[in-house]
């Protein structure tokens, strides 16, 4: 009855994501049918969701996802970010490295719609190149996403710290020879067949790339700071991005205008850039992962899984993918499918390298959903052929799972 029950929760969570219900409320319909099955009391409803509201890790991540969507949407608004874009330009002369670090750029700073501000400084490299429009769309979405790996600020990574046993910096550096590899094939596919040829020189009267790199230096120095704050620092990643808002509050300030017209506006765009439903998300699968951890469900699978001596990375590389895929979400996917299998995993660094196979096969799904956003969005702006993308970002998400699988086993078996 347990085992049931979770699997028509997962079901449900991703039929009405799929038919456009918000994230926090799938997962809280979910979260009913869990309770239902596993016929838990009013106490212990009580007990595990004020428990799971005041966790660390809940207070964390929900802050995280509050203020740096906030910083991201400040950043877009004062118009750092589109002076980062200019200089960066300015500097790189190369339209495909422009493609790559545009889009690369942007993805590092959160903010609603990010995919949509990229996508036409992709365009504008794009056809310096003459690609086709779903060439375009797969390059913003490919270099958008392709760090997200390595990044420490990343909310996904962070999530997989928060609620598994493993540091940030153990994902990282499992992470980091995949990231190089498949940034290479991507880079490779994305240009294939492509030919530059007559790039523009630096005149004497334009060849100020000192005062470029200042200005691009300068118009990235918040988000500098605040990955300054915690790697170096170690500080509590709220806090960092924290004093980045308020490092970006008060960069390009206007001289033109009163200091309470531009603060008064400033606090707007703050306010209206927080993603309250990323973040009521969190909230939700942090609470379903705690009722899962409570159920009976984990003693249920393990038991099938011992009597049929059924191999655990099959499903290990197969459902994140999966659920990710159809959900177009990989904060529900690492939610559902790490609670079901951390208690399942071998202990200590065994474990941990199927918690990061986890977490890379879910990014693959992700990365060639249908019904990712970004896909979505990129698509919409470029006129481009569904069919055709999502062939080429599920090549490239297939090409992460193979390398994923070569990771593991390596570091399973050879080292």
């Amino acid at each position: 009855m347990e085992l049931i029950g979770v699997i028509a929760a997962v079901a449900i969570i991703i039929i009405m994501t799929q038919r456009g219900f918000k994230l926090y409320w799938s997962i809280l319909t979910g979260i009913a049918v869990v309770i239902v099955s596993n016929r838990f009391t009013l106490e212990e409803i009580f007990s595990i969701t004020y428990h799971a509201l005041r966790s660390p890790t809940m207070i964390t991540l929900t802050l995280i996802v509050i203020t740096l969507t906030a910083f991201g949407n400040l950043m877009k608004e004062t118009g750092s970010l589109r002076i980062t874009m200019f200089s960066l330009s300015s500097l790189v002369k190369d339209p495909r490295y422009q493609m790559v670090i545009l889009p690369l750029l942007i993805g590092l700073i959160t903010f609603p719609g990010g995919a949509v501000f990229s996508a036409p400084l992709v365009e504008e490299a794009g056809k310096k190149l003459k690609l086709s429009r779903e060439r375009m769309v797969v390059a913003n979405t490919a270099f958008r996403h392709v760090q997200y790996m390595i990044y420490p600020l990343y909310p996904g990574l962070l999530l997989m710290a928060e609620i598994t046993p493993y540091n940030l910096f153990d994902y990282i550096f499992f992470n980091l020879p995949v990231f190089i590899i498949f940034f290479l094939v991507t880079f490779k596919y994305v240009f294939r067949g492509v030919k530059v040829t007559g790039l523009p020189e630096d005149s004497p009267k334009d060849n100020n790339r000192r005062s470029e790199l200042k200005k691009l230096l300068y118009s990235l120095s918040p988000l500098i700071l605040i990955i300054l704050l915690v790697l170096i620092f170690d500080l509590y990643y709220p806090a960092a991005i924290l004093i980045g808002i308020l490092a970006v509050f008060f960069i390009y300030y206007p001289v033109d205008k009163p200091f309470w017209e531009t603060a008064r506006s400033r606090f707007g765009h703050l306010a209206r850039g927080i993603n309250w439903s990323m973040a009521f998300s969190i909230i939700a699968i942090l609470i379903f992962k705690d009722f899962l951890e409570h159920s009976a469900v984990i003693d249920d699978i393990m038991a099938v899984m011992m009597e049929n001596n059924f191999p655990v990375l099959i499903p290990v590389i197969f459902l994140p993918f999966l659920t990710a895929f159809l959900m177009g979400n990989y904060f529900a996917a690492v939610g559902i499918c790490v609670p079901l299998f951390m208690p399942i995993l071998p202990p200590g660094e065994q474990g941990f390298y199927y918690m990061a196979l986890i977490f890379l096969t879910s990014q693959a799904g992700y990365f060639g959903s249908p019904i990712h956003m970004c896909n979505i969005l990129t698509i919409e702006h470029f006129k481009a052929s569904l069919p055709l993308v999502i062939k080429d970002v599920n090549i490239l998400g297939a090409t992460l799972v193979l390398l994923s699988i070569t990771a593991f086993l390596t570091r399973q078996y050879l080292l």
